[in-house]
Order: C-alpha cells, then sequence, then structure tokens
C-alpha cells in the first residue's frame, strides 16, 4: 500500500459516512412537509370559519380549537428526530409571514367584512399560502436522493 492510499481511505471513509448521514437527515427530515400541508390547511379552514359564522361562540370554539392544534403540532414537530440546515429561520420567516397575513385578514374582516365570503375566503386562501408555499419549497429544497444516484 502506497502513502498516497493511505491518506485517501480515511478521507473516502469519511466521505461515505457524510452520504449516509446526510440521506439519514434527508429521510428523517420528510415530517416537515407534512407539517405544512396540515398546518396549511388548517389555517385556511380556521381563518375562514370564525368570519362566516353569525354565532360569537362559534367562532370563539373554533378559535380554540384552532389554537390548540396550533399548539398541539408545534409540541409534536419539537419530538421529531431530524431537520434539514437552515429549518429555523425557514420555519420562522413562514410563521411571521402567515401571522402578518391572518392578523390583516381577521382585523379587517371583522371590523369591515362581517360574515362577507367575498372577503373570508380569498383572506383566507392568502394566509394559508406562506405554509403551502413553504411545504413546495421544502420538497424542492431536499430531493430524493436515490434520483441524484
Amino acid at each position: 500500500m502506497t502513502e498516497q492510499q493511505r491518506t485517501d481511505e480515511p478521507a473516502a471513509d469519511a466521505l461515505t459516512w457524510a452520504d449516509r448521514f446526510d440521506d439519514l437527515v434527508r429521510r428523517r427530515s420528510r415530517w416537515y412537509v407534512r407539517f405544512l400541508l396540515v398546518f396549511g390547511f388548517v389555517a385556511l379552514v380556521g381563518t375562514a370559519v370564525p368570519g362566516l359564522v353569525s354565532s360569537g361562540w362559534a367562532g370563539a370554539v373554533f378559535a380554540a380549537v384552532f389554537g390548540s392544534f396550533g399548539v398541539a403540532t408545534a409540541l409534536a414537530a419539537r419530538r421529531e428526530p431530524a431537520a434539514t440546515h437552515g429549518y429555523l429561520l425557514r420555519h420562522a420567516v413562514i410563521l411571521t409571514v402567515w401571522t402578518i397575513l391572518f392578523l390583516t385578514v381577521v382585523s379587517v374582516g371583522v371590523v369591515v367584512f362581517p360574515e362577507e365570503p367575498g372577503w373570508w375566503l380569498p383572506g383566507a386562501v392568502a394566509a394559508s399560502l406562506p405554509f403551502f408555499v413553504g411545504a413546495y419549497l421544502e420538497t424542492r429544497r431536499s430531493p430524493a436522493r436515490e434520483e441524484e444516484r
């Protein structure tokens, strides 16, 4: 065995280990796309229903259920074993944009357009878009490793 072969083996082993670790992280971080899709659907329904329901109690109950679901999914996401590089920044941007859109839709809708489907339905779609766009970008960001081989 030559000197060059001895120095190449640890490097090759390290690259193999890094590739396996990358595959593992990608597989274990697929949960985030599902999380974004589910939360996007809940945001869609959770924005539209309270604005379209005439009863204050029904809207309050639905808002409580919506908030509970948000807390439950956030706690479940904390238990996931892996996330890709930059996850926290991407997630913070998604939540910030959603919060701005949601608060805008709800505050303007309650004051100016109560129970008006022409405001609440497009507003609910707009408020849920950060999650759906995030899920799309996340799938584009982490292509399947099998396609690369």
